[in-house]
């Protein structure tokens, strides 16, 4: 579970998909940068502010990564997010205490953008 004090205080860039401009999870490797954190890649776009999003995420499965099993999400325009498992006793508890709704599928909350390792992830966002 990520604080909202937390987020402003991220030493690493925010990355966002470049035509969707939406949170970037997966592994680090995968994004190409120079020595001026600038992206070569034309999939993403670093930034260095941190920031939250209302989400509508529909579960699809599981993914193993490199160094850690994975859950993998969809939103309503089919773009995919990872949420990582240790993030999963938060997301019931939310579910559970009502700051997550679930309609039709989808799972409604507050989320951002994290970084453990060389992997992102989305994760839900502390009152």
């Amino acid at each position: 579970m990520t604080s909202r004090k937390s987020i402003a205080k991220r030493t690493y860039p925010a990355v966002r998909t470049r035509s969707e401009g939406k949170y970037f999870t997966g592994y680090e490797g995968d994004i190409s940068v120079d020595e001026n954190h600038s992206t070569r890649d034309t999939k993403c776009v670093r930034s260095e502010t941190h920031n939250t999003e209302m989400l509508w995420v529909k579960p699809v499965g599981t993914r193993r990564g490199r160094s850690a099993a994975n859950l993998t999400f969809e939103d309503m325009d089919g773009f995919s997010y990872s949420l990582s498992l240790k993030s999963t006793d938060t997301l019931l508890k939310y579910i559970v205490d009502g700051k997550v709704k679930i309609i039709d599928g989808y799972f409604f909350g507050e989320f951002c953008q994290v970084k453990q390792g060389q992997n992102y992830f989305i994760d839900l966002v502390e009152d």
